[in-house]
């Protein structure tokens, strides 16, 4: 359904935004990118897994559609926002990943985080053109969710990322 969301949302923009990407690695964060040495991803990972793993599998809801850019604005994203009813379950494993990140001397996540999944990107800071076709382009996305106006998705596995290498944590 995501793939369907990135088409339309391509389609009702490509005469206002001329290179809109799909983003293929579709995720949540629940930390910032951080630079981590090499002889501490072994035991960070484990202990990321031993903090995530007793965690259950949840579903959750995207709806509302956001904008946002990267720090230095030289990219903008369009992204769905994870439902207010289910920000608690997101935030709760957020705030164990920070216990981790704090064990390791590394930048917590932000005070107020946004969850979401962003599904486009550009180059530059587009934030006001894109404001001005946020009801178009939300009319068109619900068409695709149908009735609930939602995307609903079943967290079941956390997935961290050093370098290369890929770690999955299951949810019980």
């Amino acid at each position: 359904m995501l793939e369907d969301i990135q088409e339309v949302s391509q389609d009702v923009l490509a005469d206002v935004i001329k290179d809109l990407h799909a983003i293929e690695d579709l995720h949540i964060s629940l930390s910032r990118t951080v630079v981590l040495q090499h002889h501490h991803i072994d035991s960070f990972v484990e202990s990321l897994r031993t903090t995530l793993e007793i965690n259950a599998r949840f579903s959750i809801s995207l709806r509302r559609l956001h904008f946002y850019t990267n720090a230095e604005r030289t990219r903008t994203f369009i992204a769905l926002k994870v439902d207010n009813m289910h920000y608690d379950k997101v935030h709760k494993l957020m705030e164990k990943v920070d216990v981790v990140m704090t064990e390791y001397r590394l930048q917590r996540f932000y005070e107020e985080p946004s969850f979401h999944i962003s599904f486009l990107w550009c180059l530059g800071d587009k934030v006001s053109v894109l404001n001005e076709y946020l009801d178009t382009l939300e009319s068109a996305i619900n068409v695709v969710l149908g009735e609930s106006n939602a995307f609903s998705l079943f967290v079941k596995e956390i997935n961290c990322k050093s370098g290369n290498k890929e770690f999955i944590f299951k949810l019980k």
